[in-house]
């Protein structure tokens, strides 16, 4: 299909469909029959035959994701781009999980990590409520900070 022709149909669809933001991020919302959508008219709700995302789709939001998360941690710390590869991998994880605004709050942690205690980062990471509500997730982090 040639690009003219394509855009032509974008533009169409996402005035038709028309979606849902706030914050400027879309959200799901149920369309005019009542079925969970999200974006434009991408239809979500468990209820309807069809519904849902491939694992193609559900792969490339994940990268998307992941790719976020390496951009914001490189805004935020001075000292990501520069650790060690297991330090990277702990702290993006921990950001997927968490959100930037969130991981902002493990000053502690942070402050080691900066500091490349990579033991005592570790050992914040099992001492906080995250380790109580997510223990396998706050384990795979810690243990990452301590083979850094």
């Amino acid at each position: 299909m040639n690009a003219p022709l394509l855009t032509k149909i974008v533009e169409t669809l996402k005035t038709e469909e028309g979606s849902v933001k706030q914050k400027g991020k879309h959200i799901c919302y149920q369309d005019h029959l009542g079925y969970w959508t999200i974006g434009y008219g991408r239809l979500i709700d468990p209820k309807k035959s069809g519904a849902g995302l491939t694992e193609d789709e559900a792969q490339d939001l994940l990268i998307n994701n992941i790719n976020i998360c390496i951009q914001e941690c490189t805004l935020n710390f001075e000292w990501f781009d520069t650790s060690p590869e297991p330090v990277q991998e702990g702290v993006i994880y921990m950001c997927f999980q968490l959100g930037m605004p969130t991981l902002k709050k493990f000053k502690n942690c942070l402050e080691a990590l900066e500091q490349e205690n990579y033991k005592e980062a570790a050992n914040h990471c099992l001492d906080s409520n995250w380790h109580k509500q997510t223990p396998r997730r706050s384990n795979l982090v810690a243990d990452l900070f301590n083979s850094a």
